[in-house]
């Protein structure tokens, strides 16, 4: 089965038009012919719009989408599935999954991407559809500037879905939540997807990736994502490991994950320490030495300036 959605238009209704079932209460049951699940729509003042969508499938979905060149909205594909959706973005192949570099598509306008729904995987994948006047009520006139330029010399954006923004993504899909509730929560994952934009830097030259590049782009990020990989190799071997040259594979990394190598390692670091600190696993000592940091001061000194709170502050 193909298909065919606009983000500019209704995600929700599209879906169900296509799939052969019906919208009630801005929500629909998968068809039983093709598996089981559930998609639900919510809405906030016409200018935000979050889409849940928790489906098994009995039969493969192919789904093209695209968010026109004219298009006045942005979306955001986020994948809390334990499982990858391959993905094709602008012709380009990658994995989007909760644990990888990747756990964030971003669709500006002129963003196309294909993507085949495996059978017998459970899936939460969850949209969320905002205009660009939105930014104009929060944000002041330069970082708006900023976050333009980013987007515009950007060919493909990803970011990482942190354990902050999971938190509020989950808070919002509580049962319990209100309408007040649901908009703060969705806010609040906003404004920390907006802040990784406005902190990614602006490129003087926007590179051509090719799906090569691309993959092996992935490939790196995937290592550095693993924060327990103390001895991270130099920029030059990991230039080399891209068979990229240096100038362009510093480019190529900061365009698609907004940030250098050595920045995007030590962010997967400080995640997986405040992780391991909320649940109580380890100790603030027992964390630094495992992360490679060969005294727990210094460990505590890159954690508080990465989160401006002390490691032993962290709670469940």
């Amino acid at each position: 089965m193909q298909l065919n959605i606009r983000v500019d238009k209704d995600i929700l209704q599209q879906f169900a038009n296509q799939l052969g079932t019906k919208v009630n209460d801005d929500s629909f049951v998968i068809p039983k012919k093709l598996g089981s699940g559930l998609a639900k729509k919510t809405s906030f003042n016409g200018k935000l719009e979050f889409v849940s969508m928790q489906f098994t499938l009995n039969q493969p979905i192919q789904t093209a989408s695209e968010n026109p060149e004219n298009s006045p909205y942005f979306l955001l594909n986020i994948n809390l599935s334990q499982k990858p959706v391959d993905k094709i973005v602008n012709t380009k192949r990658v994995k989007i999954q909760r644990d990888t570099p990747s756990g964030m598509l971003f669709y500006k306008p002129g963003t196309s991407v294909s993507s085949i729904s495996p059978v017998q995987v459970p899936f939460n994948i969850f949209l969320i559809k905002f205009p660009k006047t939105l930014l104009e009520h929060y944000l002041e006139k330069k970082e708006i500037n900023h976050i333009m330029k980013v987007i515009s010399t950007s060919n493909l954006i990803y970011e990482d879905l942190d354990l902050n923004s999971e938190n509020y993504l989950r808070e919002t899909l509580l049962p319990s939540s209100n309408t007040f509730q649901k908009h703060s929560n969705l806010l609040n994952f906003l404004g920390l997807f907006i802040k990784k934009l406005s902190s990614r830097e602006t490129l003087d030259t926007t590179e051509n990736i090719n799906p090569t590049d691309l993959k092996n782009l992935f490939i790196i990020a995937g290592q550095l994502r693993n924060p327990l990989v103390n001895n991270t190799p130099t920029i030059e071997n990991l230039a080399e490991s891209s068979a990229m040259s240096l100038t362009k594979f510093k480019n190529v990394f900061k365009q698609v994950f907004g940030t250098s190598p050595y920045q995007y390692h030590l962010k997967a670091k400080m995640q997986y320490a405040y992780r391991e600190l909320a649940q109580k696993s380890y100790t603030v000592s027992e964390i630094s030495y495992k992360l490679g940091y060969s005294h727990p001061s210094k460990f505590t000194s890159a954690f508080k300036k990465h989160y401006n709170i002390l490691p032993s502050k962290i709670k469940v």
